[in-house]
């Protein structure tokens, strides 16, 4: 696993919703496919995958917004357990990152 410790605070700065200025590509074994990860929660989102919980979408919120981590219906359980907020107002599969 890539060692990514120094990403852990947002860095967004005049980045738009939406884009992917500030994401990373991470291959994502789930989807078989590479992602793009806002570099603010690519560790946590690496976390969630190494327990097991999978992931639909995330945004870091780009300092405008709150953040956000959407996942599988069949893992809103598990986020719950793992202490994870979920969002008001959004699907129940959206919950808040811990960590920025």
């Amino acid at each position: 696993m890539l060692n990514l410790k120094f990403f852990i605070m947002c860095l967004c700065k005049d980045v738009k919703m939406g884009s992917y200025d500030v994401a990373i590509p991470v291959w994502y074994d789930n989807r078989k496919r590479v992602v793009g990860i806002d570099i603010c929660i690519v560790l946590e989102i690496l976390e969630l995958w190494e327990k097991g919980i999978i992931t639909i979408e995330s945004c870091c919120g780009h300092n405008q917004t709150i953040g956000y981590i959407a996942v599988d219906n069949g893992c809103v359980g598990k986020m719950i357990d793992l202490g994870y907020n979920q969002i008001e107002g959004l699907p129940a599969n959206c919950f808040t990152p811990k960590k920025i």
